[in-house]
């Protein structure tokens, strides 16, 4: 395993720790209190997708050398999958969660997952 891994999960279980001691120790009663849970929740887990994702590319390419590479693309679709989850959770955050508003952050999302594959 490339030693980058290591800081990775690093990351990724302080910003876990992060979001679970907000989530027990604050009351989300203000916008900025909400909006820093969402924000630390979308960095938890587009690190958490973000591994099995450069699991599954270093699995497609054995013998690729340029680990970093990979992981930066399995950093992108990690991400990009944590944008649709905290985006949901967003909208039910602020009550906004309806039928409409869903069909439309849905066409927002394959939009965008047609500009990031185009890269």
């Amino acid at each position: 395993m490339p030693k980058f891994i290591y800081s990775i999960y690093l990351f990724m279980v302080l910003s876990w720790a992060t979001v679970f001691f907000m989530l027990f120790n604050t009351k989300p009663g203000s916008l900025p209190i909400i909006a820093l849970m969402l924000l630390f929740v979308f960095v938890a887990l587009g690190l958490t997708f973000s591994l099995p994702v450069y699991a599954g590319y270093r699995k497609l390419h054995p013998t690729f050398t340029d680990q970093r590479m990979l992981y930066h693309k399995g950093l992108k679709w990690g991400f990009y999958l944590a944008f649709g989850v905290t985006g949901l959770l967003f909208l039910k955050a602020f009550e906004l969660l309806s039928a409409l508003n869903v069909i439309l952050f849905g066409l927002f999302y394959v939009i965008l997952s047609a500009q990031l594959r185009g890269r």
